[in-house]
């Protein structure tokens, strides 16, 4: 493979090495058997690979004397010196910690928790912009390495390899979050939007660089193609993010209307009212700006069915049936439905739902 550079280059100078080769395969094995539900124990042995090799890498680059290729100049001497005397250098410590972070990220995102699923989405993040910026300055590595700047050599392949892995971590694992929003449509507009706009500043320039170097294209054409991918790019991002929200924003609303339209009403752990619907006031009486910050079962003269006084609402799911005076006094028989909602740093909320069940109880 060495000996084909068009392959471990991408017609670039930075070759990939044959077991980065090889780490990046088992790396995409295993995130295509653990995105399919299939046992860990499969994968659990392929992303070990890759996190051996950058190691070993590692201990190269810190340990053994410049100009060491590890493992891979020990198998494939001839042609690991010959790619790399083209090359000047090899990879950087930037690709081998990609090596090592990567398959840690792929097996958290692998594990139903919340904690895990942090873990992934911080090493993958990390990942993919260490890769990107890595991938920007491929073009600039020879003035580098002339200033004996190596950290962040790569390859292109290596690069490319990395953001995309990096990009499946973080798409797999949103939907597993169980985060506040995580299953919003804001959310899921964000988790699409915010990987194009990090990988498209590193591919309108590698489209010039590629079509400058592999397609004899001049330099001012090279860079209007990247000032016309860019445009087109970017408007069409915003388009779509406008629309998506244009219709988001008319859904949530037709959706507020609805519920708002109903007798429900928002209480805190002490049954104090923080938010009152439209349909709570019709059924009541009580406007909005005057059951605020009231305890609900105060101002209603809640009492259970048996006549006894309802002290405040239950702290667990359930439901049980009142009778409540409205504004006017007039008494109301109602079944209280209440469904506890919990969001990480905020407060206990219960959401009430009422339905009157006087006209029944008449009959």
């Amino acid at each position: 493979m060495l000996r084909i550079p068009v392959l471990t280059t991408f017609g670039l100078v930075e070759p990939m090495p044959p077991f980065g080769c090889i780490a990046f395969a088992c790396m995409a094995a295993a995130t295509l058997i653990l995105s399919r539900g299939h046992s860990s124990r499969r994968a659990m042995p392929l992303l070990a690979v890759p996190i051996a090799i950058g190691l070993e890498r590692l201990f190269v680059q810190l340990v053994l004397p410049a100009g060491s290729h590890g493992i891979d100049g020990w198998l494939f001497a001839d042609d690991v010196r010959t790619a790399f005397d083209r090359a000047m250098t090899g990879p950087g410590i930037v690709a081998d910690l990609i090596l090592v972070a990567l398959p840690v990220a792929i097996g958290a995102a692998a594990a139903n928790t919340r904690s895990y699923g942090r873990l992934a989405a911080a090493l993958a993040g990390g990942s993919l912009v260490t890769a990107s910026t890595a991938l920007l300055l491929i073009p600039m590595l020879p003035a580098l390495h002339a200033t004996g700047w190596h950290l962040s050599s790569t390859s292109l392949p290596s690069a490319i390899g990395a953001m995309l892995l990096a990009l499946a971590v973080l798409a797999w694992r949103s939907d597993d979050l169980d985060e506040p929003g995580a299953w919003s449509p804001e959310w899921h507009m964000l988790r699409l939007v915010l990987p194009l706009l990090l990988v498209v500043p590193v591919l309108a320039p590698l489209v010039e660089m590629a079509s400058i170097e592999l397609a004899g294209v001049s330099a001012v054409w090279g860079e209007l193609m990247t000032v016309t991918l860019n445009f087109v790019v970017v408007s069409a991002l915003v388009t779509w993010t406008v629309r998506s929200a244009a219709r988001h924003r008319a859904a949530l609303s037709e959706l507020t209307e609805a519920l708002n339209a109903a007798p429900m009403a928002l209480v805190d752990t002490d049954d104090r009212i923080i938010h009152w619907s439209r349909g709570c006031e019709e059924l009541y009486g009580w406007r909005a700006h005057e059951a605020l910050g009231r305890q609900k079962h105060v101002l209603l003269a809640s009492c259970t069915a048996d006549g006894s006084l309802a002290t405040g609402c239950p702290h667990a799911d359930g439901e049980r049936e009142l009778i409540e005076r409205r504004r006017d006094g007039s008494a109301v028989h109602v079944i209280e439905q209440a469904r506890r909602v919990e969001k990480l740093a905020r407060a206990p909320t219960l959401v009430l739902s009422m339905t009157d069940i006087s006209t029944r109880l008449e009959i």
